[in-house]
């Protein structure tokens, strides 16, 4: 079976609540929920050529862990203050992982001790595990501003220029500006340096909920009802054999020809979200 993406707006309960569908109503049920939250987070960010939900680009670092227990979402380790974020992945590349595929840092208690977003799924002692994912890597062009690939931002933990040799050299940041929900960044006392994909920046950028701990972006619930929206149309896709189809009634005869387009107030609501440069 596979595993819930960590980037999607929605979860399988909640699409079963919304489509009002009872355990049973299909023997593999749960399966189905979770294709169709798969497959509308995956559509949503193919349509808009982005990632939408929020998440750190950041250089993997690699730290040694244990679980605590099955079904437990406790992860044991050293350096977790200096070495992990909050919204980290985490991943476990051992033939017998302990963390579950999709987990990430949902936030770090001490320089020993984190919670994971999922639980467990075996105890393990002394794994190498690696936090964190890929940066988002782009070219300088000498001046002392730069768009992001990926937006708006959230925080940036580090800007680094690369030379030739493949040698990182930390950019000032001190007194540098940011138009967040353009993904722009103003430097106060550097520049990006002229080159080809020499620029690393570890970031977290997206869309991310709003909750009594952080102000959030209201965003967050327009992408949440075009998720819904879209798993409702990729969850009936599934229930017929030739997918989306139309109903044709012509008086007292009917027919499903055709396959339909995705829904238009879909298609209309994801427009704002799509990727201009």
């Amino acid at each position: 079976m596979q595993s819930l993406t960590p980037h999607s707006f929605i979860t399988t309960e909640g699409l079963q609540a919304r489509l009002k569908r009872p355990n049973g109503a299909e023997d593999d049920i749960e399966q189905r929920l979770l294709d169709a939250v798969n497959n509308a987070t995956h559509w949503l960010e193919m349509v808009t050529r982005r990632a939408l939900k929020a998440r750190n680009h950041r250089t993997a670092v690699t730290i040694v862990c244990s679980t605590v227990a099955v079904d437990d979402a406790t992860l044991g380790g050293v350096g977790f203050t200096t070495s992990a974020e909050v919204g980290d992945d985490i991943v476990d590349p051992h033939a017998t992982p302990g963390v579950a595929a999709g987990s990430q840092v949902l936030s770090i208690t001490s320089g020993v001790l984190l919670e994971m977003t999922l639980p467990a799924i075996a105890v393990v002692e002394s794994h190498s595990m690696s936090f964190g994912s890929r940066p988002l890597v782009f070219s300088g062009d000498g001046t002392n501003e730069a768009y992001l690939t990926q937006r708006p931002i959230v925080e940036v933990f580090s800007l680094y220029s690369v030379d030739t040799s493949g040698t990182q050299t930390a950019l000032d940041m001190t007194g540098a500006r940011y138009d967040y929900n353009a993904g722009r960044i103003v430097l106060g006392n550097d520049v990006f340096p002229k080159g080809v994909l020499n620029i690393v920046a570890n970031v977290r950028a997206g869309y991310e909920q709003p909750t009594s701990g952080r102000v959030g972006h209201p965003e967050w619930y327009s992408l949440e009802q075009l998720a819904y929206r879209a798993a409702e149309v990729f969850f009936t896709d599934a229930l017929h054999i030739r997918g989306r189809a139309e109903d044709v009634t012509v008086s007292s005869l009917s027919a499903r020809v055709g396959v339909t387009p995705m829904p238009s107030d879909l298609i209309a609501g994801i427009q704002p979200f799509v990727r201009r440069w």
